[in-house]
């Protein structure tokens, strides 16, 4: 029950891998419940019915992110990714800056963002690829 690294939550364990069956009975199993006590499931039409209905809001999503994606996918590509990283702190290093006003700064950038792109999934949806582990 554990992942070749020896944690029990690592990426490759059984029980991590096994996570999203669970959670689709944990959740579907009480809904059709719910739905044939309350009369407002009587078929499986209705039950594919009701998925398609929740999930039509989720194709502007789809898209959005699909996109955001192929721009990620592009950017973490570049030959000179690891000298375009160096250049954002060296820029703001270069600027001698008090720190408040770097905060300060980056407070209003992220304001700004915040009117163009107002979903918080586009304007960060790979913050952990941009890390120092990755």
């Amino acid at each position: 029950m554990r992942a070749p690294d020896g944690s029990l939550t690592g990426p490759g364990s059984p029980p991590v891998q096994g996570l999203i069956p669970v959670m689709l009975v944990f959740t579907l199993v009480p809904s059709l419940a719910y739905g044939l006590v309350a009369g407002t499931i009587r078929n499986h039409r209705q039950v594919v019915e009701a998925m398609a209905t929740a999930m039509s809001a989720m194709g502007y999503y789809i898209v959005m992110v699909f996109f955001a994606a192929l721009f990620n996918e592009g950017v973490l590509r570049l030959e000179h990714r690891a000298l375009n990283r160096a250049r954002g702190p060296a820029a703001l290093r270069a600027l001698a800056m008090p720190p408040a006003v770097t905060i300060v700064g980056i407070i209003l950038l992220t304001a700004a963002i915040d009117f163009l792109v107002p979903s918080a999934s586009a304007k960060w949806p790979c913050w952990r690829r941009f890390s120092s582990r990755c």
